[in-house]
């Protein structure tokens, strides 16, 4: 899979050291620590959503259905703005961006299948 942008980990660059508390450096610690555990069950859910996706990918071939659903797309995009409607609203569209990305992965997942 091909993503509109190149990552790349040798480009990241590490951020100067601070000084900073004992306090502070346990408290990122286990916020980082969090984030961590998060990104490992967003990755497993994603591998499930992206899997099941090439599933229905599959079906709607066999069926020559198209493999886009516009319904199905604003369905999905209007239920996870109805959960996040209660977020602060920078952090419902940054939401509502990344699960863009998710359905175009999904159709090229489908693409593929």
């Amino acid at each position: 899979m091909q993503l509109p942008f190149e990552f790349k980990l040798e480009n990241m660059v590490a951020c100067p050291s601070m000084e900073m508390s004992s306090d502070k450096v346990s408290e990122l610690k286990k916020l980082r620590s969090r984030i961590d555990s998060l990104d490992t069950q967003i990755a497993q859910y994603l591998l499930e959503r992206f899997q099941l996706g090439a599933q229905i990918g599959k079906i709607k071939k066999q069926a020559n259905l198209p493999l886009r659903d516009p319904r199905r797309e604003r369905e999905i995009l209007k239920n996870l703005n109805e959960l996040a409607k209660n977020f602060p609203q920078d952090i419902q569209q940054a939401t509502l961006v990344l699960y863009r990305q998710v359905i175009e992965t999904m159709v090229m997942l489908q693409e593929k299948a």
